[in-house]
């Protein structure tokens, strides 16, 4: 189950906002799973709506809000919950927001589909947003594999095999050279860090704006794995390089306060 933010259907609905295609790509990414809204949802989405597009608009809006999505109303109880959560953060998170976090904590809910970078405030919370990135860079160290390269033909080879499945000629040398450097633990360690300095430069630029510099590590690995001559490991060292541009970018906005995480 997941929770969808008003943000969300207002970028959905509307083709100038800008967070439009990234809606899109959302949508299909949720389309299987049960989602919540509140009754506060409903308004603040047909309000906007009907704002930008007309009433018209916003009653079609309405209709398919109350007939697609799982609606949970406010009560005096949920309210005062609310407003709980809403003087906790300061007056940092609006009550239709703090009424969605009160519903997800009541009904188990850890994810919400929003481009309200407010909901980062709040522990146990998972915006869809930063989840897919978790996801891909848990996938690109999932796939390291460990094979053996023929040194007669460059053919790859499963890691168990002692001959060459293309040429035929042995692959294992000396002692030495057999047992010389486990790959997939540089490549795994080289991933770590990698992503602590590269996307921990995002929180060194908050707290001590320190301009993009901490991010900016988070290159030197990657590109001393591309000068390797083992094709997987330089196949890494460039996943590992857009890895950290990702990061030293979302520094960069947040230094020159192009958009606001906090």
């Amino acid at each position: 189950m997941i929770f969808i933010d008003s943000s969300f259907f207002i970028a959905y609905f509307n083709k100038n906002d800008q967070w439009h295609r990234k809606s899109l790509k959302a949508a299909k990414l949720i389309k299987d799973r049960k989602k919540t809204i509140s009754n506060l949802i409903i308004s603040e989405t047909v309000t906007n709506i009907g704002t930008l597009l007309g009433p018209k608009a916003g009653k079609l809006v309405y209709n398919h809000l109350v007939k697609n999505y799982n609606v949970i109303y406010d009560n005096k109880n949920r309210l005062n919950e609310s407003m709980k959560i809403f003087l906790k953060y300061n007056g940092k998170l609006s009550l239709a927001d703090s009424l969605s976090i009160q519903i997800m904590k009541e009904q188990n809910i850890s994810e919400i589909s929003s481009f309200d970078s407010d909901f980062d405030k709040v522990n146990g919370i998972i915006r869809v947003h930063w989840f897919n990135i978790i996801i891909v860079i848990i996938i690109c160290i999932s796939v390291v594999e460990m094979v053996k390269i023929c040194h007669y033909c460059g053919f790859e080879n499963q890691d168990s095999f002692n001959f060459c499945s293309n040429c035929g000629r042995t692959l294992v040398f000396n002692e030495k050279e057999n047992s010389s450097i486990d790959y997939k633990k540089i490549i795994i360690i080289s991933y770590v860090i990698t992503i602590i300095f590269s996307w921990g430069g995002l929180i060194f630029n908050v707290l001590f704006n320190s301009y993009g510099f901490f991010g900016f590590i988070g290159l030197f690995l990657p590109f001393y794995l591309i000068q390797s001559k083992n094709p997987i490991i330089k196949k890494h060292g460039y996943i590992q390089i857009a890895i950290s541009l990702i990061g030293i970018f979302l520094s960069g906005l947040i230094v020159f306060n192009i958009f606001n995480i906090i």
